[in-house]
């Protein structure tokens, strides 16, 4: 709830605004776009960056999230699938608000390396992989609760902006910017969490499943709100190829859409589910769900880029689309959280019957 009490704030504020709102680093771009050429001067590092860059956000994030929840602990899964669902929309109102470009929207001649970000046109501030990478990686530091966790955390958060500097889709701003938001993100939900996690774990699962909904609403609402403000300003000739593309409103539907499947699917599983799941497992029935988890975690994370989600092969964004992203990408995670942890409910410890028994 507090985080959409922050967005609310955060369009309200902006609505009687005029477009100085946008793009708020404008003034250091040329001296970035410098430096940006300077470090890709340095070498042929393309492939490397883009190995670090994986390290944030993408596919391979959603199949550690999956691989934590059935392997290692399913309850701290849970937290970091919400917590990441939050982040990611957050940075993308924050992005539409704001309206910043990116490198090689004002110079051709910045080298992006194939990145994938290139695929999808959206703003680029603060940078999303420094933002989430950020407070995901810290959130795991501040569960470790160990020097070298810290140590990690911070090492990787640090890794990841330098090479979305380096691969030319972010400003060095961008990423200061968005891994400082990331890392009070990060301690603003661990504040706040404990505070609503008991009442929403003692709601019905009717409820629960009523709330998530309402809650993947909500942030498809908000998102479409900043759609709406972004178009008050007009886009600056010099990025005007992408400006508009990023002004689409679908990634909020997306993610809307993600967030009410997850939690519905979580709130649809019996307490023998989760005791299942938390119970002590032999290696090789962990090590089981763990693939097979971070399989389908991969998996369904890259059926994101498909076109139909991205758009690519329908530029329209209204009412009739967001409502097909919505309900498609709540089907397609509920689907997940619903049958995968029947599927894996494998190594049952003694004393819990099977279900419908006695």
């Amino acid at each position: 709830m507090w985080a959409w009490v922050l967005a609310a704030a955060i369009l309200g504020l902006s609505f009687p605004a005029s477009a100085a709102w946008a793009d708020p680093m404008g003034a250091w771009h040329p001296m970035e776009l410098g430096w940006t050429r300077a470090v890709q001067s340095l070498g042929d590092w393309g492939w490397w960056m883009r190995g670090l860059s994986a390290l944030g956000p993408g596919a391979g994030m959603w199949a550690v999230l999956l691989a934590i929840f059935f392997g290692v602990n399913p309850r701290l899964g849970a937290r970091l699938l919400v917590f990441v669902l939050l982040a990611a929309w957050l940075r993308e109102v924050l992005a539409l608000v704001l309206q910043s470009p990116r490198p090689y929207w004002l110079d051709a001649g910045v080298r992006t390396f194939g990145d994938v970000a290139t695929k999808r046109a959206t703003y680029g501030f603060p940078s999303g992989h420094a933002f989430i990478g950020t407070a995901f990686w810290l959130f795991l530091a501040a569960e470790v609760r160990r020097g070298w966790g810290w140590g990690a955390g911070i090492g990787i958060a640090l890794l990841i902006c330098v090479s979305r500097v380096f691969l030319g889709v972010h400003f060095a701003s961008d990423v200061v910017c968005g891994a400082i938001l990331g890392a009070g993100f990060a301690a603003a939900f661990r504040h706040l969490e404990p505070r609503w996690t008991p009442r929403l774990a003692a709601l019905p699962r009717w409820r629960g499943v009523a709330l998530a909904l309402g809650s993947g609403l909500v942030l498809m609402a908000v998102g479409v709100a900043a759609r709406a403000w972004a178009g008050l300003s007009p886009v600056p000739p010099e990025y005007l190829k992408f400006g508009l593309e990023a002004r689409k409103a679908g990634i909020f539907a997306l993610l809307g859409g993600s967030l009410a499947g997850v939690a519905a699917g979580l709130f649809s599983l019996s307490d023998e589910m989760w005791t299942v799941l938390s119970a002590p497992a032999s290696r090789a029935v962990r090590g089981a769900r763990v693939a097979v988890a971070g399989a389908v975690g991969f998996g369904v994370s890259r059926l994101a880029e498909w076109p139909v989600f991205t758009g690519a092969s329908d530029s329209s964004d209204g009412p009739t689309r967001w409502a097909f992203l919505f309900a498609m990408s709540t089907v397609l995670a509920a689907s997940v959280w619903f049958f995968l942890p029947r599927w894996l409910e494998v190594g049952k410890p003694a004393g819990v019957a099977p279900r419908g028994g006695s």
